[in-house]
């Protein structure tokens, strides 16, 4: 399964951004292998344009920080399913996920 991270750097090791706009990288990790593809978030994305690329690339779900509405349902209505990951590693936001400790945005 692929799922998308948005981070403060381009690594596993780099932190989950507390605002999706704000990241400075959409990983998209696959999750058999945690191979990673990082996609730098230039200043011409939107939260909306992130959220369309998470789609693109097929991932199932996203762990990130807050977002607005409009992101919200572009993922939502795409059956993205958003987990709250700002604060931790990647890796360690991959665990609680995999653990299901991490909070799943509802709204």
């Amino acid at each position: 399964m692929y799922l998308a991270m948005t981070m403060d750097g381009k690594t596993l090791a780099s932190n989950v951004s507390s605002q999706l706009e704000t990241c400075s990288y959409l990983l998209v990790v696959d999750t058999k292998d945690l191979s990673v593809k990082a996609i730098e978030n230039k200043s011409d994305l939107s939260e909306e344009n992130l959220a369309q690329k998470v789609i693109a690339c097929d991932c199932e779900g996203i762990i990130t920080g807050a977002f607005n509405s409009a992101a919200f349902n572009v993922l939502a209505d795409a059956y993205i399913t958003r987990y709250a990951g700002a604060g931790y590693s990647g890796l360690e936001a991959l665990e609680l996920m995999k653990q299901r400790k991490l909070e799943l945005i509802k709204t």
